[in-house]
């Protein structure tokens, strides 16, 4: 699923531009303010399971404004990174967030 959805947002950039740029400068930005980085070898599960956090682009028509947005609640059979509580949000690796 995340390969077709990668293939999928790299044509929809091919033939855009501006949502190139917009997704080369925002990734780039991410980087430098340390929200995002690749992981070293050392990190990697030893167990051969990698889970990849989905991206995709909304843009407000009235605003004429884009977005990134990570879909941790994309789904691949039947599992997604996010699991939902009443007043909390449980991400995959254990760490627990109040909403």
């Amino acid at each position: 699923m995340a390969l077709k959805l990668l293939k999928c947002l790299e044509a929809k950039m091919s033939k855009d531009p501006q949502l190139k740029e917009f997704m080369l400068a925002t990734m780039n930005s991410h980087k430098h303010k340390g929200y995002i980085r690749r992981l070293e070898d050392r990190e990697l599960a030893p167990n051969d399971i990698t889970w990849y956090l989905l991206i995709f682009t909304v843009t407000n028509p009235n605003k004429k404004k884009t977005r990134l947005v990570w879909d941790a609640a994309a789904r691949s059979q039947g599992v997604s990174l996010l699991v939902k509580g009443s007043r909390h949000t449980s991400v995959i690796d254990g760490n627990s967030h109040t909403l």
